[in-house]
């Protein structure tokens, strides 16, 4: 059984608190802990957070944080899932070593990994739905990436238009909406559509691409990128921020995209 003699909180979203944690049953290995509230402890756990759970145990990927232990605290009302810590995030390494993101190979890498371990998601019907720059580890030694279900939402930067919009509907391509942000993110080492909020953000989005309609003609963000990406990084860019989520490249169609046909893949583990 998992037990702590430190923790740091670092942050929150909707659904929980996250915790670095030092694990007392594992010789102090540091890990992360997500605290969920429940709501009404009358009728135990929701179904939806169970499915959610059972879920994660089955994302074993060596591009995704595994999913280590869960424990209930029905008496504090409070769930608990321990991930392993993989470094860390995307964030924080973007604002640590700006010289080093810049460097082309090393973004082509970084994308290639995160398409993959969202890939394996889809490959099990998962959507992940709220992918940022946070929800991104890194171990910097062998720069090797993983997607984690662990992250701070403190902007919505990243949410594709159909969330932001409340479409009840949304799907994969709103995950290829989050990664298009992210590998912006990395190019121009700011977010594309920054905001405080969802009105504001969607505004930008707008601003940006223009007024959607039932035909969508999609803005020109060409010149933005034009002298940080090679001409097929462009395209990929391009071709995952389409404001109709239908015409969105897929995880898998981005992985055999032409722009990574030089890429450097890390072993996994």
């Amino acid at each position: 059984m998992f037990s702590s003699a430190y923790r740091r909180t670092i942050g929150g979203d909707g659904f929980g608190m996250f915790h670095r944690c030092l694990d007392n049953e594992d010789n102090g290995k540091a890990v992360y802990v997500k605290s969920c509230f429940i709501k009404d402890g009358s009728e135990g756990v929701p179904v939806s957070l169970i499915s959610k759970i059972s879920l994660l145990k089955q994302m074993k990927h060596p591009r995704i944080t595994r999913l280590q232990e869960v424990f209930f605290r029905i008496n504090l009302r409070h769930v608990f899932q321990v991930f392993e810590y993989a470094g860390p995030n995307l964030k924080v390494f973007l604002k640590r070593s700006p010289d080093t993101v810049r460097n082309r190979q090393l973004t082509k890498s970084f994308m290639h990994q995160i398409l993959t371990g969202i890939s394996h998601y889809h490959s099990n019907n998962f959507l992940h739905g709220c992918l940022t720059p946070y929800h991104v580890v890194i171990d910097i030694e062998k720069i090797r990436l993983k997607v984690t279900d662990v992250g701070m939402i403190v902007r919505p930067s990243g949410k594709a238009p159909e969330i932001l919009l409340g479409f009840k509907n949304y799907s994969f391509p709103a995950d290829v909406w989050s990664i298009g942000c992210i590998f912006a993110e990395m190019v121009l080492l700011k977010p594309l559509f920054d905001s405080e909020d969802d009105f504001s953000e969607t505004i930008k989005i707008f601003r940006f691409m223009g007024t959607p309609n039932e035909q969508t003609m999609p803005g020109d963000l060409s010149p933005m990128f034009r002298n940080h990406l090679e001409p097929a990084g462009l395209n990929l860019l391009l071709r995952m921020l389409r404001l109709n989520p239908s015409e969105r490249i897929t995880v898998d169609d981005a992985l055999k995209h032409e722009y990574f046909r030089n890429v450097f893949i890390p072993d996994p583990e």
